[in-house]
């Protein structure tokens, strides 16, 4: 079973493959939130106050809350092979946040692969972007199930 989800998804997707380890054959994350503590500082300001409403509180009232729900807390736990699609120009969620759960994994030793589209942003909105993120998404696949070379 694969998992797969963009922004609000990709932090599902991240957390899922945190939560279970072992449930997951591959996952992929586009554009997704991996520090919510981070996010909370980075985020442009229309998306700023979100967080405080799905938390129940701002990152000062209750940040242990923002850390213990980060998928780069539990980041060690990850097992689950990870393709992570970012665009470059993202101010809603930056690349930072794939960055950081991409190095996280790698550090480990584990099985990541991170594709970043310059001059995208939070959603793709070039052709030729859609046609190679979900290009990059089926090798990936093929790839975890052995269909590929």
């Amino acid at each position: 079973m694969f998992i797969r989800g963009g922004s609000a998804g990709g932090f599902t997707t991240l957390a899922a493959i945190c939560t279970d380890p072992d449930v997951f054959a591959g996952a992929t994350s586009l554009y997704g939130i991996s520090d919510l503590r981070t996010l909370v500082k980075d985020t442009h300001k229309f998306e700023s106050k979100y967080m405080d409403k799905l938390l129940g509180g701002t990152i000062e009232q209750i940040p242990k809350v923002y850390e213990d729900r980060s998928p780069i807390t539990h980041a060690d736990k990850i097992k689950t092979p990870l393709l992570i699609l970012q665009g470059a120009e993202d101010v809603v969620v930056p690349p930072s946040q794939s960055e950081t759960i991409a190095k996280s994994i790698q550090a480990r030793g584990g099985k990541v692969h991170y594709v970043i589209y310059p001059g995208e942003q939070h959603g793709w909105r070039k052709s030729k972007t859609i046609e190679e993120a979900l290009g990059e998404e089926l090798t990936w696949y093929e790839y975890l199930i052995g269909v590929s070379k």
